[in-house]
């Protein structure tokens, strides 16, 4: 029970952290589940979005994820798909309406180089190219530090209870 319960507190833990050395988010490219090229590269304040097909908590936070994605223009959100299948992912595309583009990373490459253990894992990485937080969740730690990376003079990061009132469309 003590091995259990120690367990649970490590992964807790471990669930978000904020990074007391900011470590460079590795570059990389590939194939989006739609057919085109994509490319991280530093240069613009960056949300990574780690998921798959058969995750629910994926699945479950993706409608605060479009919200957020389509309220702030300003940041470059990137999906990576890790279906190993990637036309399961693709009908996740098409069916919930995700309006930025997801790398198909079945083999984990992308996966393995941002050292994921878990879906969904989001990234915040500033524009200089340094990972600013690691989250599993969209919850008040990542709002924070996106709105650390949010350029000046740009809207608020919308929290679930005004997100609705704030949401614009983009052309991601």
């Amino acid at each position: 029970m003590l091995k259990l319960l120690l367990m649970l507190m490590l992964t807790l833990a471990s669930a978000t952290h904020a990074l007391q050395s900011p470590a460079h988010a590795p570059e990389f490219s590939g194939t989006s589940l739609v057919g085109t090229a994509i490319r991280y590269q530093p240069g613009a304040p960056t949300l990574l979005v780690f998921w798959a097909s058969w995750c629910p908590t994926c699945m479950k936070e993706l409608p605060d994820m479009i919200t957020l994605t389509n309220s702030n223009p300003w940041l470059t959100v990137v999906g990576v798909n890790l279906d190993r299948t990637a036309a399961n992912g693709l009908a996740v595309v098409e069916q919930r309406g995700i309006p930025y583009a997801s790398v198909k990373d079945g083999e984990l490459t992308i996966a393995d180089q941002y050292q994921v253990r878990g879906t969904p894992t989001l990234v915040v990485i500033n524009a200089s190219g340094n990972i600013i937080q690691i989250t599993h969740h969209l919850n008040d730690e990542l709002r924070a530090a996106l709105a650390a990376i949010q350029p000046a003079a740009q809207p608020a990061i919308p929290t679930p209870a005004n997100a609705q009132q704030t949401m614009q469309p983009t052309s991601k």
